[in-house]
């Protein structure tokens, strides 16, 4: 079996497809603005943050005065908050043109509007519009700073969703400086982002980042994480995903490309071991699965078991009934030394074969049963073929097998052809020393 090279383990990269980042950043969007709970607070979406240490503490953000909400302002604003808790956006959208309407609001007011403009557009997967809307409340200056650093999280996400790259790294980087506990899915919208301009190795940081500061391994987040260290050529961390993939999220991709990459690691015994899990636990099911698992067998030195998947695979009706599936049947018989079993899927092989070493093979097999008869035919259909390294030394075989068949003159036909090659001369000659000393 042909020894992988590092660059064949790229071919699981075709589990791991390029739409995967766009679904990943659907379903992390999903939900990602919820309404505000208190607006008169000031407060902006609020984000779900997870616990980590810090390695020094943050001065703490400067204060901002904030101004008041008028009572004709804060009955508008709250109707368009309690109809978004509605799903009613058109409703909510009417609301805030009535207040976008007066000349008498305040700068606070303006931003809470415009807030509440982008959740209405966002929630609609407006993005381009609840960009603006967002970018017009922080211009204000006016939110309370903690709602402001939110806001520019939302923005952030929103300049991803809207593929303005560049922009979402510039903010979500400055937000990652600022925030306090920041969650580990911001760390993947970073990843995301940098992966989408092909900066791997940028994005790698974040990925693993997100990853390790889950509370739970997140199946999406892992298959990211191992895209970019496969992209980097990285394999030994990539395998240290897939290990993760197949503990906590079983499935027949997660298993064959582990055993690809260790393959490509010349870890054949692992290698062998992932693929042989993934076989008992009846992930294989397609030819080329079950042709794999027994080439890991034959190459790892298990002939007998490679036989069996083959053999169960031909009967099932799973393998492809093609001339190399039936060789490498007969193969693994071949080496286990069950050479009655080699015979049928032998046979099958070198009739699919045009050319004649297969029957060559299939001679050489028949003449270890002393069944000479069949030896005899199947090397005349080597010969007949052609297309053999060395024909006269399927002359010298053709011609054992007849001199045990009785049939001297042919066997001497065969013997006198393969005296004319240096390779078989002397073994031809000795032959036929002996067949004229028996007649």
């Amino acid at each position: 079996m042909r020894r992988r090279s590092r660059r064949d383990a790229h071919r699981v990269r075709g589990c791991v497809p390029r739409r995967l980042f766009a679904g990943l950043l659907c379903a992390t969007l999903a939900g990602a603005f919820p309404v505000p709970a208190q607006l008169d607070l000031g407060l902006g979406p609020g984000v779900a943050y997870a616990q980590r240490k810090k390695e020094a503490k943050r001065k703490p953000p400067p204060t901002r005065k904030v101004q008041t909400v008028g009572k004709s302002e804060r009955k508008l604003l709250m109707g368009a908050q309690e109809a978004m808790a509605e799903d009613d956006y058109e409703r909510a959208e009417q609301q805030l043109r009535k207040l976008e309407a007066s000349d008498k609001r305040n700068d606070y007011e303006t931003a809470l509007m415009q807030q509440l403009f982008g959740h209405v557009y966002a929630e609609r997967n407006d993005y381009e519009r609840a960009l603006k809307a967002f970018e017009a409340a922080i211009s204000t200056r006016a939110l309370p700073l903690p709602a402001e650093l939110n806001l520019r999280y939302n923005l952030g996400q929103l300049y991803l969703a809207t593929e303005r790259y560049e922009e979402a790294i510039r903010t979500l980087e400055a937000w990652l400086e600022l925030a306090e506990n920041p969650a580990p899915r911001a760390y993947l919208l970073l990843a995301h982002a940098y992966v989408s301009l092909g900066e791997y190795r940028k994005a790698l940081v974040p990925a693993k980042t997100a990853v390790e500061r889950s509370p739970e391994p997140k199946q999406q987040w892992l298959r990211l994480l191992l895209a970019i260290h496969l992209e980097l050529d990285q394999l030994v961390e990539a395998a240290e995903v897939l290990q993760v993939l197949v503990a906590h999220f079983s499935s027949k991709t997660y298993w064959i490309q582990l055993s690809a990459i260790y393959g490509s690691l010349e870890r054949d015994q692992a290698s062998l071991t992932s693929m042989e899990l993934a076989y008992r636990l009846g992930f294989l099911t397609e030819s080329k699965e079950l042709v794999r698992m027994a080439e890991l067998y034959l190459y790892n030195a298990i002939p007998y078991q490679a036989g069996r998947v083959l053999e169960q695979g031909f009967s099932e009706k799973r393998i492809e009934k093609t001339e190399k599936n039936w060789q490498l049947l007969a193969d693994s018989w071949i080496t286990a030394k069950e050479f009655e079993r080699a015979l049928p899927p032998l046979e099958r092989a070198a009739t699919l074969s045009e050319e004649g070493d297969l029957s060559l093979r299939l001679g050489h097999v028949y003449l270890q049963s002393d069944d000479w008869a069949n030896a005899a035919r199947a090397l005349r259909n080597a010969i007949g073929k052609g297309g053999l390294d060395k024909p006269s030394s399927a002359q010298l075989l053709l011609g054992i097998s007849l001199f045990h068949l009785g049939k001297p003159e042919a066997a001497e036909k065969a013997f006198q052809q393969a005296a004319r090659h240096e390779q078989t001369k002397r073994s031809a000659r000795e032959w036929l020393t002996h067949l004229r000393r028996s007649l």
